[in-house]
């Protein structure tokens, strides 16, 4: 058994309310930054996350380079960060017999010290390169931790879901990691501003406007022939719709629906012709 349902028209408002207020703003504790990894962490003089070892809210995938196996994991903090705590637990459990979960049982089995006494975090980085799959949004992302539906929770299993059933045989994970609740903790954010280019124009990269569409309210009884809405066949209040000087005819619904879909929403008048000219002012 499945539930869906849509918005309601308050929750539409405040989501999009709140798109608008976010728009351009970053969070500064949880910007992406630049690789800097040193010699001793690199592995062949190559960074093993691909030089995004600096992301946070991320779920992320390493790849065993032994066997071809993969674990799926997520983060809130910066990869490498979360990675050293990986490496950790596989170096209790190879040198001290420590009980851990299923990355540090596959990588301590198949990992081999170097000098033939105790394994070290170096000698495990050579066994693993580590991928970004997803990246989430941090001040959207965080709104939702805590909660059964936390963002960052949910990729990473719909990721580790989708593993198991392509090859099961190749995945680190095990099915309880799908039932865990989250651990994430909320914080503070420092906030930032990202300044956008000229170029860029002054369109969401969500909402493209792709024609100059001008709605005017005319009156039926102006038209020669008899009004039909050509998207519902509608024959009330309807709306011409100017698009490159041809006209679409198109009810009051449809039009301002075609108009909200295909623009930014702003505030606009509906020109009331051979009706008093009065002005019907409309918030779409």
């Amino acid at each position: 058994m499945s539930y869906h349902r849509f918005n309601n028209l308050s929750e539409a408002f405040a989501g999009d309310l709140t798109n608008k207020l976010n728009k351009n703003i970053g969070s500064k504790d949880f910007e992406p930054l630049q690789c800097n990894c040193n010699a001793g962490s690199r592995v062949d003089g190559q960074c093993i996350f691909g030089r995004e070892c600096r992301k946070s809210m991320v779920v992320y995938k390493v790849k065993c380079s032994e066997t071809g196996k993969v674990y799926i994991g997520n983060t809130q903090q910066k990869v490498k960060k979360r990675m050293e705590a990986h490496l950790g637990k596989v170096c209790n459990l190879a040198n001290k017999n420590q009980h851990s979960d299923s990355f540090a049982r596959h990588f301590a089995s198949i990992c081999q010290a170097s000098d033939g006494n105790k394994l070290t975090r170096k000698d495990v980085r050579k066994y693993m390169t580590v991928e970004i799959m997803w990246e989430g949004n941090p001040i959207t992302v965080m709104k939702t931790f805590g909660k059964p539906s936390c963002s960052l929770c949910m990729r990473e299993k719909i990721n580790i879901l989708q593993s198991i059933r392509r090859n099961p045989k190749l995945t680190i994970n095990t099915r309880s990691e799908l039932y865990g609740a989250c651990r994430h903790n909320t914080r503070f954010h420092r906030y930032t501003n990202y300044t956008i280019s000229a170029d860029e124009g002054q369109n969401s990269p969500e909402r493209v406007s792709p024609y100059n569409i001008r709605p005017v309210l005319i009156s039926p009884q102006d038209s020669n022939s008899p009004f039909f809405c050509s998207n519902c066949v509608s024959t009330e209040r309807p709306l011409s719709m100017e698009e490159d000087n041809t006209a679409l005819n198109a009810c009051a619904a449809c039009g301002i629906l075609t108009f909200r879909n295909s623009r930014e929403r702003q505030n606009f008048n509906f020109e009331a012709q051979n009706l008093n000219s009065e002005l019907f002012d409309v918030r779409v």
